[in-house]
């Protein structure tokens, strides 16, 4: 008995189900390649239109979710909607441009956002109903044309892509001269391109995630590499990266590039499995995730409460400095904490160059206004052996330039600075007159003096800083102020036993808690104010709530006031036009308020009052003038009104208040239209 083979089913590629590791590396690698996509459209296209970082969060939230609806109905499918193929759809960067537009020609802002989602209610109704007819015109757009077209929408989106490969991912701050980002934006794109070239099947289709895989382990190596070198042999970071980069580099050539891609894959395993595990265990022992989100939220509720500042110049370091040859100087104000090697090395050779220096017993101070050409009173004094140490622009690298060091002492009694012998020549003092000057203030070849054009009071106490910093040698106790270029200036003298403030290292003392009264956070103020939750946060968020108490205080209506501050104003501001002061502004509401001006003119009597015009008059034409245009305009209208009924009223709408907007409410508008109209019913 013989048994013929049974004939296995061929299954087409695109039905085929592959092993699950496959999967889920292609998943993986689908949802990272689709949500970098679906999150920068609406980064884009808030950041071009003013949004605010709260606003561009749910627009981010809108979108993905949207794109989520749209992927499970192409997924599952229903009637005939849905390719019923496992498709993640995104966002597409063609309609970029014209959303933006759409956006900024109604007022930008989350305004010009109501009006983006009309259109593409609109625009989506247009193309589920006219997709199937415009199937059939698939025909006349062929590979060419439909390349085409993908290739000038890639084109178009190329300065996103420049701008992001030039822009520090720290600060957010382009600098094209930094070769270091392009850098790493162009050796990602290749390394992509070589991952593509070289491997075959499926590792090449998962290029993407291979590479985001191997830069997250070698950049943590590298890092890990220079650190090790920086604390235990004391080598720069930038020796520890570069002979790790040696390491990995000899590593990937002796076990080859595929051997290493799978033990960089296992490695990358064992560091999420470890996070997997670490990351629960700290969770728990705060309280739970609910516990750390209340115990965050409420310290950035009471830090934004405060009005605490974010960014560059909001926090500020100090440190001391001193050498075996030098003293301890204290350097305050360390704003960016990236330079604070720089400033440090700087310091220590600053004191360096100056412990070289000994101390002199300068001379009076004397009058020597009668000796220069200059109409202006001048005093110096003499600096016995201080000649040659004051320095001048020409003075060669590691001078000691004590000149400027006086000059800053001297400053902090409101002179503009000193003049010192090394470098009369460079501002107007001949050499008759430095010489008569040096003859007059008893000085000899190996002393130098100083001199100061001020009344004789501040120049005394000028020259009395300067010589007493004189007095305390080349490296006097100090504190000095950080400068942003990386340097330091004096500030003020060393701080002794009777400072005006203790010293930090005394012991924290605790507060009770009825001590301390806490402002009230933004939820709180949020809460108070009689208006949506959207609105007020937006006031609060502008720190324009205190504003909005007094001018509401005063008689406007909460929610003119509102649109007021929020809207009206900087789109005064925009248009380069002074804005009202507010007690105008409060005789404006107060017209909107007692009826007299209609919101809808608030804009037109802004602009005429920042023209210098006096508030329009535009109070309300009374119910007959305004009932007399609307019977004409029912008269005119006749069959349309009959025909559409009580519906006519959007359409008659239109008509009467471009006819009296800005003279008449729009709700009077509304009721006067309902009223007449009903009765021209019958």
């Amino acid at each position: 008995m013989s048994v013929l083979p049974t004939k296995r089913r061929r299954v087409h590629p695109v039905d085929e189900v592959l092993p699950v590791p496959k999967l889920a590396a292609y998943g993986f690698q689908h949802v990272v390649a689709f949500y970098a996509g679906a999150v920068l459209v609406p980064i884009i296209i808030g950041s071009a239109i003013g949004l605010t970082n709260e606003q561009l969060i749910h627009l981010i939230n809108a979108d993905l979710f949207t794109c989520g609806i749209a992927s499970i109905i192409q997924s599952v499918g229903f009637w005939k909607v849905g390719v019923r193929l496992p498709l993640l759809q995104g966002v597409t960067f063609a309609g970029v441009s014209p959303v933006i537009a759409i956006a900024m020609a109604n007022g930008g802002g989350t305004e010009g956002l109501l009006y983006v989602y009309g259109a593409v209610i609109v625009a989506g109704l247009f193309t589920f109903f006219m997709a199937p007819y415009f199937s059939k015109l698939l025909r006349f757009f062929p590979p060419v044309v439909t390349g085409t077209v993908i290739t000038i929408i890639g084109v178009a989106l190329l300065p996103v892509a420049v701008n992001d490969a030039v822009t520090n991912p720290a600060t957010h701050e382009q600098d094209p001269t930094n070769g270091r980002w392009m850098a790493y934006a162009i050796g990602t794109l290749l390394i992509i391109v070589l991952i593509q070239r070289f491997f075959k099947g499926f590792m090449a289709t998962i290029a993407v995630l291979l590479w985001m895989a191997t830069l997250y382990i070698l950049s943590g190596q590298l890092i890990a590499m220079s650190q090790i070198f920086e604390y235990v042999l004391g080598a720069d970071r930038w020796v520890g990266a570069l002979l790790g980069g040696v390491v990995v580099t000899v590593y990937f050539t002796a076990g080859g590039l595929w051997s290493s891609a799978w033990v960089n894959m296992v490695q990358l395993g064992v560091l999420l499995v470890g996070m997997l595990i670490a990351v629960p265990l700290a969770l728990s022992a705060a309280g739970g995730w609910e516990a750390v989100q209340a115990a965050a939220r409420a310290m950035g509720q009471l830090l934004r409460a405060c009005r605490v500042r974010r960014g560059l110049g909001t926090i500020r370091q100090d440190l001391n400095v001193s050498i075996p040859q030098g003293v301890r100087v204290e350097l305050k104000g360390f704003q960016d904490l990236g330079t604070m090697p720089q400033v440090v090395e700087r310091e220590m050779e600053r004191q360096a160059i100056l412990a070289a220096v000994e101390a002199c017993e300068p001379g009076p101070a004397t009058e020597i206004t009668a000796l220069l050409k200059k109409s202006r009173e001048a005093w110096g004094c003499r600096l016995p052996g201080w000649a040659s140490l004051l320095g001048s622009p020409e003075s060669p690298a590691g001078h000691p330039r004590l000149g400027r060091e006086l000059a800053n002492h001297a400053r902090r009694v409101g002179v503009a600075g000193l003049l010192q012998s090394d470098e009369l020549p460079a501002h107007g003092v001949s050499a008759e007159e430095a010489a008569a000057i040096a003859t007059e203030l008893n000085c000899g070849e190996a002393d130098a003096f100083i001199l100061v054009f001020e009344k004789k009071t501040l120049a005394k106490a000028a020259l009395a800083r300067a010589c007493n910093r004189a007095r305390q040698g080349g490296v006097p106790h100090e504190v000095r102020r950080v400068l942003a270029e990386g340097g330091s200036r004096y500030l003020r003298p060393m701080p002794g036993a009777a400072r005006m403030y203790p010293e930090t290292d005394i012991p924290p003392l605790r507060l009770a808690r009825n001590a301390v009264e806490l402002p009230p956070t933004l939820v709180e103020r949020i809460a108070v104010l009689p208006l949506g939750a959207q609105q007020a946060g937006q006031l609060v968020r502008a720190r324009l709530d205190a504003r909005f108490h007094a001018l509401v205080a005063a008689g406007g209506p909460p929610k003119a006031v509102a649109r007021l501050l929020l809207h009206q104003l900087p789109e005064l501001r925009k248009a380069g036009l002074p804005a009202p002061s507010e007690a105008v502004l409060g005789e404006l509401l107060a017209a909107v308020a007692d009826g007299k001006l209609a919101k809808e003119g608030v804009e037109d009597a802004l602009a005429a009052l920042a023209r210098g015009e006096a508030l329009p008059e535009q109070a309300a034409s009374g119910a007959g003038e305004l009932d007399a245009f609307i019977e004409q305009l029912l008269a005119e209208r006749k069959d349309f009104v009959q025909q559409r009924g009580m519906e006519a009223v959007g359409p008659l709408m239109g008509a009467v208040m471009g006819e009296f907007r800005g003279r008449v409410d729009g709700a009077l508008v509304s009721e006067r239209l309902r009223v007449k109209l009903g009765e021209f019913l019958g």
